[in-house]
């Protein structure tokens, strides 16, 4: 091709969303949004000496880690409009509906699911937030 572009990672659209299915398989799959290596921003370096890897923490406050790691979200996943610390914040919240109504851990889970896959399609914004997560915990728990 042309025009300049970059290479396709599997499962990336060359727009930097996440595709729906899987290339290789055909299969739906759900994009890993909060990605648990989002966790120190750039703050963190990593050495491989000889055989061994060792993980080297700067110190940093939790204002410049959450603000750093709220920016690598936003470069990874430009069309989605919510931060991580939110989406985390939230799912934290649908956690404890869950709890507090003594819902199965999978329903829990599978509300996760689907909340995220509306997230990474777009459709949730600072507006509907709440109420998205709530569907999405209402919808699982009726599934299941």
């Amino acid at each position: 091709g042309g025009g300049g572009g970059g290479e396709r990672e599997e499962g990336i659209a060359a727009t930097g969303a996440p595709s729906e299915l899987s290339p290789s398989s055909g299969t739906r799959r759900s994009p890993l949004l909060d990605d648990p290596e989002m966790q120190s921003g750039k703050h963190k370096k990593v050495m491989t000496i000889c055989a061994y890897r060792f993980s080297v923490l700067e110190y940093a406050t939790p204002s410049q880690i959450k603000r750093n790691v709220n920016e690598q979200f936003r470069d990874r996943f430009p069309h989605i409009q919510l931060t991580l610390s939110k989406l985390r914040s939230i799912k934290k919240s649908m956690a404890k509906i869950g709890a507090k109504f003594r819902l199965d851990l999978v329903v829990v889970a599978l509300s996760y699911v689907y909340f995220e896959t509306f997230v990474s399609k777009g459709k949730v914004n600072k507006v509907n937030r709440k109420i998205s997560a709530g569907c999405c915990v209402l919808f699982a728990s009726l599934i299941f």
